[in-house]
Protein backbone atom coordinates (compact mmCIF):
# COMPACT_ATOMS: atom_id res chain seq x y z
CA UNK A 1 0.00 0.00 0.00
CA UNK A 2 2.34 2.78 1.11
CA UNK A 3 4.54 1.55 -2.67
CA UNK A 4 1.25 3.16 -4.23
CA UNK A 5 1.18 6.21 -2.21
CA UNK A 6 -1.97 4.15 0.40
CA UNK A 7 -1.24 6.13 3.43
CA UNK A 8 -4.36 4.98 4.97
CA UNK A 9 -6.68 1.68 4.88
CA UNK A 10 -9.91 0.57 6.36
CA UNK A 11 -9.71 -3.60 7.06
CA UNK A 12 -13.45 -4.83 7.59
CA UNK A 13 -12.67 -7.76 9.26
CA UNK A 14 -10.17 -9.73 7.53
CA UNK A 15 -7.18 -9.99 9.92
CA UNK A 16 -8.86 -11.45 13.37
CA UNK A 17 -6.68 -10.55 16.21
CA UNK A 18 -3.77 -10.32 13.98
CA UNK A 19 -5.22 -6.97 12.42
CA UNK A 20 -5.24 -5.48 16.33
CA UNK A 21 -1.46 -6.57 16.85
CA UNK A 22 -0.55 -4.88 13.22
CA UNK A 23 -2.97 -2.14 13.53
CA UNK A 24 -0.92 -0.90 16.90
CA UNK A 25 2.65 -1.96 15.77
CA UNK A 26 2.06 0.53 12.60
CA UNK A 27 1.13 3.41 14.92
CA UNK A 28 3.61 2.89 17.55
CA UNK A 29 6.13 2.71 14.44
CA UNK A 30 7.34 -0.87 15.19
CA UNK A 31 6.68 -2.07 11.35
CA UNK A 32 6.03 0.43 8.18
CA UNK A 33 2.71 0.59 6.66
CA UNK A 34 -0.52 2.58 6.19
CA UNK A 35 -2.75 3.74 9.06
CA UNK A 36 -5.56 0.71 9.50
CA UNK A 37 -8.85 0.91 10.95
CA UNK A 38 -9.72 -2.45 11.62
CA UNK A 39 -12.87 -4.77 11.99
CA UNK A 40 -11.66 -7.46 13.72
CA UNK A 41 -14.51 -9.98 13.20
CA UNK A 42 -17.59 -9.88 10.94
CA UNK A 43 -20.80 -10.75 12.77
CA UNK A 44 -22.40 -13.29 9.88
CA UNK A 45 -21.13 -13.95 6.52
CA UNK A 46 -21.24 -17.82 6.65
CA UNK A 47 -23.54 -20.36 8.14
CA UNK A 48 -23.61 -21.54 11.66
CA UNK A 49 -22.69 -25.29 9.88
CA UNK A 50 -19.63 -24.22 8.47
CA UNK A 51 -18.36 -23.28 12.00
CA UNK A 52 -15.43 -25.84 12.91
CA UNK A 53 -15.68 -25.09 16.44
CA UNK A 54 -11.60 -24.08 16.33
CA UNK A 55 -13.09 -20.43 15.85
CA UNK A 56 -11.23 -17.53 18.45
CA UNK A 57 -13.83 -15.44 20.68
CA UNK A 58 -13.57 -12.90 18.34
CA UNK A 59 -12.82 -14.90 15.05
CA UNK A 60 -14.55 -14.00 11.68
CA UNK A 61 -17.92 -14.64 10.22
CA UNK A 62 -19.72 -15.68 13.25
CA UNK A 63 -23.10 -16.75 13.46
CA UNK A 64 -25.24 -15.56 16.61
CA UNK A 65 -28.50 -17.35 17.57
CA UNK A 66 -29.87 -14.92 19.62
CA UNK A 67 -30.46 -11.57 20.56
CA UNK A 68 -28.43 -11.66 23.59
CA UNK A 69 -25.77 -13.73 21.91
CA UNK A 70 -25.48 -10.92 19.25
CA UNK A 71 -25.00 -8.21 22.11
CA UNK A 72 -22.20 -10.55 23.68
CA UNK A 73 -20.47 -10.59 20.47
CA UNK A 74 -20.67 -6.68 19.93
CA UNK A 75 -19.81 -5.54 23.34
CA UNK A 76 -16.39 -8.08 22.93
CA UNK A 77 -15.43 -6.77 19.89
CA UNK A 78 -15.60 -3.28 21.15
CA UNK A 79 -13.73 -4.33 23.78
CA UNK A 80 -11.34 -6.22 22.10
CA UNK A 81 -10.69 -2.71 20.51
CA UNK A 82 -11.93 -2.78 17.12
CA UNK A 83 -12.40 0.34 15.15
CA UNK A 84 -15.59 -0.79 13.84
CA UNK A 85 -18.84 -3.01 14.13
CA UNK A 86 -19.12 -4.86 10.73
CA UNK A 87 -22.35 -7.17 10.20
CA UNK A 88 -21.62 -9.29 6.87
CA UNK A 89 -24.81 -9.77 5.60
CA UNK A 90 -28.38 -9.45 5.03
CA UNK A 91 -29.71 -12.79 6.17
CA UNK A 92 -29.13 -13.52 9.31
CA UNK A 93 -30.07 -10.71 11.78
CA UNK A 94 -33.57 -8.61 11.87
CA UNK A 95 -33.42 -4.67 11.65
CA UNK A 96 -33.97 -4.37 15.79
CA UNK A 97 -30.70 -6.53 16.46
CA UNK A 98 -28.89 -4.37 13.78
CA UNK A 99 -30.42 -1.45 15.02
CA UNK A 100 -29.43 -2.34 18.56
CA UNK A 101 -26.22 -3.41 17.81
CA UNK A 102 -25.34 -0.19 16.13
CA UNK A 103 -26.80 1.62 18.81
CA UNK A 104 -24.01 0.33 21.38
CA UNK A 105 -21.28 0.87 18.60
CA UNK A 106 -22.11 4.16 18.51
CA UNK A 107 -22.58 4.74 22.30
CA UNK A 108 -18.82 3.10 22.34
CA UNK A 109 -17.90 5.99 19.52
CA UNK A 110 -17.18 3.57 16.81
CA UNK A 111 -19.36 3.15 12.86
CA UNK A 112 -21.54 0.35 12.61
CA UNK A 113 -20.99 -0.73 8.77
CA UNK A 114 -22.94 -3.53 6.81
CA UNK A 115 -23.53 -5.08 3.59
CA UNK A 116 -27.28 -5.54 3.70
CA UNK A 117 -27.23 -7.80 1.06
CA UNK A 118 -31.17 -9.18 2.01
CA UNK A 119 -33.24 -11.13 2.10
CA UNK A 120 -33.67 -9.90 5.70
CA UNK A 121 -32.41 -6.46 5.21
CA UNK A 122 -31.47 -4.17 2.36
CA UNK A 123 -29.89 -1.24 1.96
CA UNK A 124 -33.16 1.08 2.84
CA UNK A 125 -33.64 -1.04 6.19
CA UNK A 126 -29.79 -0.79 7.32
CA UNK A 127 -30.49 2.38 6.74
CA UNK A 128 -33.28 2.38 9.41
CA UNK A 129 -31.40 0.90 11.31
CA UNK A 130 -28.67 3.85 11.97
CA UNK A 131 -26.22 1.39 10.01
CA UNK A 132 -23.13 4.18 8.84
CA UNK A 133 -21.35 2.50 5.88
CA UNK A 134 -22.93 -0.09 3.59
CA UNK A 135 -20.18 -1.92 2.53
CA UNK A 136 -19.84 -2.87 -1.42
CA UNK A 137 -22.99 -0.78 -1.62
CA UNK A 138 -24.56 -3.92 -1.15
CA UNK A 139 -28.20 -4.32 -1.11
CA UNK A 140 -28.89 -1.23 -3.27
CA UNK A 141 -28.88 -2.82 -6.78
CA UNK A 142 -32.01 -5.22 -6.22
CA UNK A 143 -34.73 -2.67 -4.88
CA UNK A 144 -34.46 -0.43 -7.39
CA UNK A 145 -35.08 -2.77 -10.25
CA UNK A 146 -38.30 -1.86 -12.11
CA UNK A 147 -41.91 -3.73 -11.06
CA UNK A 148 -41.90 -5.32 -14.68
CA UNK A 149 -38.10 -6.47 -14.35
CA UNK A 150 -36.13 -9.52 -13.31
CA UNK A 151 -33.84 -8.89 -10.43
CA UNK A 152 -30.78 -10.59 -11.87
CA UNK A 153 -27.29 -11.46 -10.08
CA UNK A 154 -25.40 -8.86 -11.79
CA UNK A 155 -25.22 -5.05 -10.24
CA UNK A 156 -24.69 -3.55 -13.63
CA UNK A 157 -27.70 -5.36 -15.11
CA UNK A 158 -29.99 -4.47 -12.22
CA UNK A 159 -29.00 -0.39 -12.59
CA UNK A 160 -29.88 -1.02 -16.48
CA UNK A 161 -33.52 -1.76 -15.50
CA UNK A 162 -33.55 1.10 -12.54
CA UNK A 163 -36.66 2.54 -11.37
CA UNK A 164 -35.85 6.42 -11.46
CA UNK A 165 -38.32 6.91 -8.62
CA UNK A 166 -37.06 4.02 -6.87
CA UNK A 167 -33.78 5.61 -6.77
CA UNK A 168 -34.51 9.06 -6.10
CA UNK A 169 -36.64 7.64 -2.73
CA UNK A 170 -33.51 5.55 -1.57
CA UNK A 171 -31.08 8.43 -2.08
CA UNK A 172 -33.09 11.00 -0.18
CA UNK A 173 -33.71 7.88 2.85
CA UNK A 174 -29.61 7.77 2.88
CA UNK A 175 -29.23 11.18 3.03
CA UNK A 176 -31.57 11.65 5.72
CA UNK A 177 -29.99 8.82 8.04
CA UNK A 178 -26.45 10.05 6.98
CA UNK A 179 -25.74 6.10 5.72
CA UNK A 180 -22.79 5.98 3.48
CA UNK A 181 -22.58 3.70 0.06
CA UNK A 182 -18.94 2.66 -0.17
CA UNK A 183 -18.81 1.11 -3.74
CA UNK A 184 -16.39 -1.56 -4.42
CA UNK A 185 -16.44 -1.66 -8.34
CA UNK A 186 -14.34 -4.74 -8.99
CA UNK A 187 -15.56 -6.99 -6.45
CA UNK A 188 -18.90 -6.39 -7.73
CA UNK A 189 -19.25 -5.81 -11.33
CA UNK A 190 -15.56 -6.93 -13.03
CA UNK A 191 -17.49 -5.49 -16.21
CA UNK A 192 -17.96 -6.31 -19.80
CA UNK A 193 -14.65 -6.10 -21.45
CA UNK A 194 -14.36 -6.20 -25.21
CA UNK A 195 -12.04 -9.39 -24.72
CA UNK A 196 -13.84 -11.28 -21.86
CA UNK A 197 -13.99 -14.79 -24.07
CA UNK A 198 -10.16 -14.59 -23.20
CA UNK A 199 -10.41 -13.58 -19.61
CA UNK A 200 -12.77 -15.84 -18.60
CA UNK A 201 -10.58 -18.89 -20.76
CA UNK A 202 -7.63 -17.73 -18.06
CA UNK A 203 -10.07 -17.38 -15.09
CA UNK A 204 -11.08 -21.19 -16.08
CA UNK A 205 -7.65 -22.60 -16.49
CA UNK A 206 -6.73 -21.01 -13.40
CA UNK A 207 -9.44 -21.89 -11.20
CA UNK A 208 -9.09 -25.66 -12.22
CA UNK A 209 -5.66 -25.61 -11.06
CA UNK A 210 -5.00 -28.76 -8.75
CA UNK A 211 -3.19 -26.75 -6.29
CA UNK A 212 -5.88 -24.56 -6.02
CA UNK A 213 -8.52 -26.99 -5.86
CA UNK A 214 -6.87 -29.11 -2.93
CA UNK A 215 -7.75 -26.66 -0.79
CA UNK A 216 -11.31 -25.69 -1.37
CA UNK A 217 -14.52 -27.70 -0.80
CA UNK A 218 -16.79 -28.23 -3.72
CA UNK A 219 -19.36 -25.50 -2.68
CA UNK A 220 -16.83 -22.65 -2.53
CA UNK A 221 -15.31 -24.01 -5.66
CA UNK A 222 -18.52 -23.81 -7.74
CA UNK A 223 -19.27 -20.34 -5.87
CA UNK A 224 -15.88 -19.08 -6.93
CA UNK A 225 -16.64 -20.42 -10.53
CA UNK A 226 -20.01 -18.78 -11.01
CA UNK A 227 -19.14 -15.25 -9.59
CA UNK A 228 -16.33 -15.11 -11.49
CA UNK A 229 -18.02 -15.97 -15.00
CA UNK A 230 -21.35 -14.95 -15.02
CA UNK A 231 -21.08 -10.88 -16.20
CA UNK A 232 -20.91 -11.66 -19.60
CA UNK A 233 -24.69 -12.61 -19.63
CA UNK A 234 -27.82 -11.26 -20.75
CA UNK A 235 -29.04 -9.67 -23.24
CA UNK A 236 -28.42 -5.98 -21.24
CA UNK A 237 -24.70 -6.67 -21.85
CA UNK A 238 -24.83 -3.72 -24.23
Amino acid sequence: NLTQGVTSIVDVGNGEELSLAHRDAVNLGKIRGPRTWVGVGHLGGGEAEDLTGYETAIGTRQVPQSREEFMALVHRLIDAGTNMIMVHDGEHFPEEWIREGCAAAHEADKPCIMRPSGPLMYADDAARAEVDALHHARGIDPILVRDDAEVRNNVLDNFAQMDDAKAEALIALLVAEDARPVPNFIHETPGYPRDWDRQEAILRVALEDRSLRAYQPQYAYEELVRFRTFVNSGELRA
